[in-house]
């Protein structure tokens, strides 16, 4: 199932961090109540309405259902408010999550956040823009028209990628997902179909708790207390909130009881944070609730400055695929220029084709392609300094 293989890369994120934590609950050592008098902030932005779960579906939606729960969430006009303040390479790495890994025709001044109900699969983005222009730029590069759903036009790509349009709106769907993701979270946001906080008082508690903030990534359910290593916690969060001249930063784990919060080592929380989190300060560990939470504060200018990572570049390809022949040519349609020398063409085993856009091309632009001559499946992966990014064609 697809979900299966997500569950396993996303926990590799937490892997590491989680190991030193043996999940046993003790006594509640170095734990300051929420109320505290340090000057260390929070990333906690509970003043501010969580919209972004109008998005989520309940895992039950999906015919196969789901057996990961987790979002991501930027606000885009909050980090583009704090550009001159940033490091330039932490900018440019948030910057560089505009919403799928397909090019768009969405400019990042027209973007107001990115939403992954379902991260790495499927991508929302929200903002200020006219569906003509987005239906135009698929149009061109190798999408075609599949129907609607509601108020949002359907269209499906080359790869078998799809994406759900509107003014202001673009749901865009992965091929290594299954077909019926992107409908359930078009209908979750139309109000048709039960939402994930709405099935899950463990979603409830946390979205209400955290609220808002710049930047949100979280894990929902039983997968919270494998991938943490805690026992019975049922939720967790990394956030990321930017106040002028200050950035907050905080590692939130939920229980489904204020007292299993409250018995918590704070030295269990810290080591499941371990490398989560860009700054690299210890903080302070607070309890509120049915939270407990590590909470650090960092100079805007300083924070994430150590941060070398090479951002993934958003490219459209297509596939024209002439099964007679068994010829394949695969196009760069759309988007940012790409490294030949990072980019292979391989089978789904990992051989690589005899042909490679490296034999032609020093860099990888719109209109470039490449020819094999193959009845069998291909992978586009492209390898940065941080992980990879894999599309694949099935003729």
């Amino acid at each position: 199932m697809t979900f299966l293989s997500r569950r396993r890369l996303l926990r590799r994120t937490v892997a590491g961090a989680a190991a030193a934590s043996s999940g046993a609950l003790a006594g509640c050592s170095g734990i300051l109540s929420s109320d505290d008098a340090s000057d260390t902030g929070t990333a906690l932005a509970p003043e501010r309405e969580p919209t972004y779960r109008q998005w989520f579906p309940s895992p039950e939606v999906p015919e196969n259902g789901l057996d990961f729960v987790g979002y991501w969430y930027l606000d885009v006009r909050a980090l583009a408010a704090h550009e001159d303040r940033l490091p330039e390479p932490l900018y440019r790495w948030l910057a560089n999550l505009r919403g799928g890994q397909d090019a768009l025709g969405i400019s990042f001044e027209d973007i107001d956040a990115v939403i992954d109900p379902m991260p790495l699969w499927i991508s929302v983005v929200v903002g200020s823009y006219d569906a003509d222009a987005v239906i135009e730029t698929l149009l061109g590069t190798g999408y075609e028209e599949s129907g609607t759903r509601g108020d949002f036009a359907l269209f499906e790509g080359s790869l078998g990628q799809r994406a759900a349009v509107k003014d202001g709106a673009v749901v865009w769907q992965h091929e290594f997902a299954d077909d019926d993701l992107l409908d359930a979270v078009v209908d979750a946001r139309r109000g048709e179909v039960q939402r994930l906080h709405e099935y899950s008082d463990a979603a409830a508690a946390l979205t209400e708790a955290i609220g808002r903030p710049a930047r949100i990534y979280s894990n929902v359910g039983a997968d919270a207390e494998e991938a943490l290593d805690i026992t019975r916690a049922n939720a967790y969060a990394r956030l990321l909130d930017f106040d002028g001249e200050s950035t907050h930063e905080s590692f939130v784990v939920q229980f489904p009881e204020p007292k299993q919060a409250e018995a918590l080592d704070a030295s269990v929380v810290r080591d499941a944070a371990g490398d989560l989190l860009v700054d690299g300060d210890l903080g302070v560990v607070r309890t509120d609730g049915r939270t407990i939470r590590l909470d650090q504060t960092a100079p805007t200018a300083e924070f994430g400055a150590d941060i070398d990572r090479l951002p993934a570049p958003t490219v459209t390809w297509t596939v024209e695929y002439e099964e007679i022949a068994a010829k394949l040519t695969v196009e760069h349609a759309a988007g940012d220029p790409v490294d030949a020398d990072r980019l292979t063409l391989e089978t789904v085993g990992g051989d690589l084709y005899d042909r490679q856009f490296a034999d032609e091309y020093e860099t990888v632009t719109p209109g470039d392609s490449v020819t094999l001559f193959t009845d069998e499946s291909l992978q586009i992966s492209w390898r940065g300094t941080g992980g990879s990014l894999i599309r694949r064609f099935e003729p």
